[in-house]
């Protein structure tokens, strides 16, 4: 299609001295919808049309002013610009700036945050004058604005979870660096890698065997499967303890997780403790993607109870009203994927309450680790939400 773009002005347009005295192109469209991939394959066809109005959505995406896309969209001829995210302030107040500069370039190109008078965000004086800077620039409709009361109110629990004596043991040793202790916990006796120590204290606060190189197979006997995968992960015995009475009550449950060999952890547990699910990460194609959705969505609860998704995949883009909680089984470093997470089922269609069930390892790594999200998500308050 974008091969025939544009098209020469007509013979008849041409005679009436419309469009070829000046060799200006007409175009057979009044708009056209594109992606960001597509844009980045068919570059040079969309750059040679002078756009009057250019809108992006997920405008988020635009945040690093090195990335290719970046660079595509500047390149792009157009008079205004209109920038749709849900999400401006993901990590930092430098991610809005950065939006802020391809709002107005003029103003404010290869200008810094801390040139422009915001620094860190850690003064009050930093935040006002961000706020007036974006006043004429943002137009927010929050949820609340858009629908009022017609959503049930979500109500949201953080659940400490302690470590089990095995968990206890193997932070110690991940802290210290003590391979031979680790290799000796690993089926294969090889241990895991220590390149990325914070990564693996994260793998362990949601189970040991995700330290594995090698998944070790699990008992025939289904009362020794659930054991193996539940007693060593304090996670895993809380969600043991919780599923049963959910599912009692006919509640529909998400449950998200950053690692999808966690995800296959839970699927192993939920195949022996006889409980119906659907699963959705990234290797699921298009197609299974709908389908697995609709047979949630249509089900009832004896059929479609657990819906199983990563975090990335799952949290964005689809409608999962038809759950009424939702379990964060481990937390991302960004606070605005959790928050998409929930909006699954907490969004317009939704008739119940949505409780959602947030998992955090006490006295770990874990712990520090969401205390900084949510000194992100308090800037994102502050600068968005009138401070």
């Amino acid at each position: 299609m974008l091969k025939r773009l544009w098209r020469s002005a007509a013979p008849a347009e041409a005679a009436a001295g419309r469009g070829a005295r000046s060799g200006r192109k007409e175009y057979w469209f009044h708009a056209v919808v594109t992606t960001y991939e597509t844009l980045l394959l068919e570059e040079r066809a969309i750059g040679a049309v002078p756009w009057q109005y250019l809108v992006v959505d997920e405008a988020h995406r635009l945040k690093n002013p090195k990335s290719r896309m970046r660079a595509s969209i500047e390149r792009l001829a157009y008079e205004q610009l209109t920038l749709l995210t849900g999400t401006p302030v993901q990590n930092s107040a430098a991610e809005l700036f950065s939006l802020l500069q391809l709002l107005e370039p003029e103003r404010l190109a290869g200008a810094s945050e801390a040139e422009g008078g915001f620094g860190e965000m850690r003064e009050a004086e930093e935040v006002r004058r961000m706020q007036a800077l974006l006043q004429p620039l943002m137009l927010r409709r929050v949820k609340e604005d858009v629908v009022g009361d017609e959503i049930p109110c979500k109500e949201e629990t953080i659940i400490w979870v302690e470590l089990t004596g095995e968990q206890k043991v193997l932070y110690r040793a991940i802290l210290d660096k003590n391979v031979s202790l680790l290799a000796q916990a690993d089926g294969a006796g090889k241990g895991p890698s220590m390149n990325n120590i914070h990564m693996n204290l994260r793998k362990l606060c949601n189970h040991p065997r995700l330290l594995q190189r090698e998944d070790a197979p699990l008992p025939s006997d289904p009362a020794a499967a659930v054991a193996a995968l539940t007693d060593a992960s304090g996670k895993m015995v809380l969600l043991h303890k919780l599923l049963p009475k959910l599912r009692a009550e006919g509640r529909k449950v998400l449950i998200f997780s950053q690692m999808t060999r966690m995800l296959d952890l839970i699927e192993d547990y939920c195949h022996v403790s006889r409980f119906p699910f659907e699963r959705l990460d990234g290797s699921v194609a298009g197609g299974k993607r709908q389908a697995c959705i609709d047979r949630f969505q249509n089900g009832g609860s004896a059929d479609a109870f657990l819906f199983l998704l990563s975090t990335r995949a799952g949290g964005v883009g689809i409608n999962l009203t038809a759950a009424d909680t939702v379990v964060l089984f481990d937390s991302d470093w960004n606070p605005q994927n959790d928050a998409q997470g929930m909006a699954r089922c907490h969004r317009i269609g939704q008739t119940q309450q949505v409780k959602v069930l947030r998992l955090i390892t006490d006295k770990t790594y874990e712990r520090a680790m969401f205390e900084r999200a949510c000194l992100k998500l308090s800037l994102d308050h502050a600068l968005l939400g009138g401070g």
